[in-house]
């Protein structure tokens, strides 16, 4: 079996989604984590386990959009725009 981790980085209409596109369920990539466009506070899915290697990965790029905070961010090539971390 591959364990190599295969993270699927989404952005939605409330903030990103963090998938392991290793497993799915009802058709989709697992989704194992979220953060939130107004509070970047993370989220993850209560009973969905990740490997070290991954949660690594995943907190390291919340890490990096938290430090985004207060910064205008595009969430689509139409031109809507969030600022990070600014609660609605």
């Amino acid at each position: 079996m591959n364990l190599t981790p295969k993270l699927f980085i989404g952005c939605h209409a409330t903030g990103f989604t963090y998938c392991d596109m290793r497993r799915t369920r009802n058709g989709d990539y697992l989704v194992v984590a979220r953060i939130p466009y107004s509070t970047l506070t993370p989220e993850w899915v209560p009973g969905v386990t990740v490997t070290p290697e991954m949660r690594r990965m995943i907190e390291e790029d919340m890490a990096t959009i938290q430090a985004m905070r207060g910064q205008t961010y595009k969430t689509s090539v139409c031109g809507s725009e969030v600022v990070l971390g600014g609660k609605s």
